[in-house]
């Protein structure tokens, strides 16, 4: 099960070194049109807006067209819109694009954080190594980027992540699993009826059982406690993002050689954000190891002091915690990823990663505004204050997971 991995691994981290390009060149592209950082700030977040957004309809489109066509059809949409975002005359052409592009690189992640969670040999394992290449996506791109566009212009780095992403297309059409391949693998782990002869969207006949069928998949209690867990840590993964450099760069303060606290910041960042990569795959081990709603919760309950000593303190123990804590917030993403694969309504798992991530890049997305808002007003101290208590209402959700799970077992038992 290794080639369909590694397939989405490459896609994965793409995407993410798309999503997060603007952000880094963001600067220049203000300086060559002359606009502010507010109206920039807005770009940015239309773009993330539109990335959770089309999750939903990635979610119906994945169980209907297949993984394999979905994804490889975005990443090459997502190539011609980078190149179009690089050739931009003005700023209503580089607006509409930049949301276009996020909305294409937001079809990704339902299906293929489906296929990994059916196809993979081991799920939390394989989970986690998906999660990785993401996150060294998301840390390498800043400084690829800036170097690129500090050294040729900001469009040649749209021209680099657009060639990248016509390589993750063709790597991704020859060696990613079929739909007919996946299909298989969900029959041989009961995912889908073996008598449904392939047909893996549900019929939905209009009559009162069907009906409450649906809705008695939909609510279980579960999984509505899940999506609250991932609207929290969405909120918690934008805002966390957004005012990492700006806080490290207030609170170090430091300068290297001829290099000041803001490009030292960008650095540190990148720097902070790979240790995730030890947390991902802490966090999948634990995942195939342990009762996974236990392990979610013992990640939740450290993200809480983590956020209320990264607002407090400055310095070297700054940089400490901000580690601890994108280690043990990244952890958990493959534990709450398996966790829904596994309660997701028989037949509709690429409905319920759409769900997942329309809540957690889509509605999550407003903590840009909100973080931003309250960083203008108290400083950037006070947004990983309000981070702290988005993971304590994480926690909490992820404990009554873990009770209900706990209950269902003795009650099995007797």
């Amino acid at each position: 099960m290794k080639r369909p991995v590694v397939s989405a691994m490459i896609a994965h981290g793409t995407v993410h070194m798309i999503e997060v390009t603007f952000a880094a060149v963001l600067i220049y592209v203000g300086q060559e049109f002359n606009i502010g950082l507010t109206a920039l700030g807005s770009l940015a977040t239309a773009g993330t807006v539109l990335f959770g957004g089309t999750a939903i309809v990635a979610g119906f489109l994945s169980d209907k067209l297949g993984e394999k066509k979905l994804i490889a059809r975005s990443l090459f949409a997502a190539a011609i819109l980078s190149f179009v975002v690089a050739w931009s005359p003005n700023l209503y052409i580089l607006s509409v694009s930049l949301l276009f592009l996020g909305a294409i690189i937001g079809l990704y992640h339902p299906p293929g954080t489906a296929m990994v969670a059916i196809m993979a040999k081991n799920r939390g394992s394989g989970l986690a190594k998906h999660g990785v290449a993401g996150n060294i996506g998301l840390a390498t791109s800043p400084a690829l980027a800036v170097f690129i566009a500090s050294t040729f212009g900001w469009r040649i780095s749209y021209v680099a992540v657009g060639i990248i992403a016509l390589i993750a297309f063709l790597f991704f059409l020859k060696f990613a699993p079929s739909k007919e391949e996946v299909i298989e693998r969900q029959k041989e782990l009961g995912l889908i009826d073996i008598q449904n002869d392939g047909n893996v969207t549900k019929s939905f006949s209009f009559n009162l059982d069907a009906i409450t069928n649906i809705l008695s998949e939909w609510s279980e209690k579960r999984l509505i406690l899940i999506y609250i867990t991932i609207l929290a840590n969405g909120f918690i993964y934008r805002g966390a993002l957004t005012f990492f450099a700006l806080h490290i760069t207030n609170q170090l303060g430091i300068k290297i050689f001829s290099y000041d606290s803001s490009v030292i910041a960008g650095s540190l960042t990148t720097m902070l954000l790979l240790t995730g990569i030890l947390g991902q795959f802490f966090g999948g081990y634990l995942a195939d190891k342990m009762n996974t709603a236990a392990a979610a919760l013992l990640f939740n309950i450290i993200l809480v002091p983590s956020c209320l000593i990264i607002g407090y303190f400055s310095g070297w123990t700054l940089i400490i915690f901000i580690a601890i804590f994108v280690i043990f917030n990244w952890g958990q993403q493959p534990i709450a990823n398996s966790l829904m694969a596994s309660f997701a309504p028989q037949g509709a798992i690429g409905k319920a990663f759409g769900l997942q991530f329309f809540l957690g890049f889509g509605v999550a997305s407003v903590a840009g505004i909100i973080c931003g808002y309250i960083a203008e007003i108290f400083g950037t101290y006070a947004v990983f204050y309000l981070l702290a208590g988005m993971a304590s209402l994480s926690t909490f959700a992820f404990y009554f997971i873990w009770r209900i799970d706990v209950n269902s077992r003795k009650h099995l038992e007797k």
